[in-house]
């Protein structure tokens, strides 16, 4: 598709000549008035986004506790500086949250209660495959593993080559294949 041209509007006069129409000046608009649907941003989120993550929810589970989409809470995050510091804190909070449920879990602890021939036996344990899987898509950057393996690229001059097995992020990559 092409770009559109808007024509303009003309009109014959009794003479044969053609005159531009002029349309009437648009009223102004009242002062602080934007266009577009209003924001479902509230100041208020900042504290509930940390307070959700305390509690070892995610950023992205959030948008589903205020019912809005992931990508318009990452639009709050770009534009609202309070924001964003919110979500660097809840981040962490998170984070703090499983690594003590798993700090708390790491041995399969068993206590008995009761008297006379009635006992209770509670166990706390975790599934540690699970824990380990969730922190490690979770908290990328300091759980993720990665693996290098070197490949020998000429055997003459015993050139090697590193090859990163693992999600790295674009911030840690080195530019020479180290």
């Amino acid at each position: 598709m092409g770009k559109r041209y808007k024509k303009k509007k003309v009109a014959l006069c009794e003479k044969g000549e053609s005159v531009e129409i002029k349309k009437p000046e648009p009223k102004p608009k009242p002062e602080g008035y934007v266009f577009g649907r209003p924001t479902l941003y509230r100041p208020e989120f900042c504290e509930m986004l940390i307070e959700h993550c305390r509690e070892g929810g995610s950023i992205e589970a959030f948008a589903g506790t205020i019912m809005v989409s992931i990508d318009a809470l990452y639009d709050w995050f770009d534009k609202h500086e309070d924001f964003r510091h919110a979500k660097k804190i809840g981040y962490s909070l998170s984070l703090a949250w499983w690594e003590n449920m798993g700090r708390q879990n790491i041995m399969n602890i068993q206590t008995t209660s009761g008297y006379g021939s009635y006992k209770e036996t509670t166990s706390k344990s975790i599934n540690s495959s699970i824990w380990i899987y969730t922190v490690k898509c979770r908290f990328r950057k300091q759980y993720t593993e990665v693996q290098k393996i070197k490949q020998i690229v000429d055997e003459t001059s015993k050139q090697t080559q590193t090859i990163k097995i693992a999600y790295v992020p674009k911030s840690k990559r080195l530019k020479n294949n180290e």
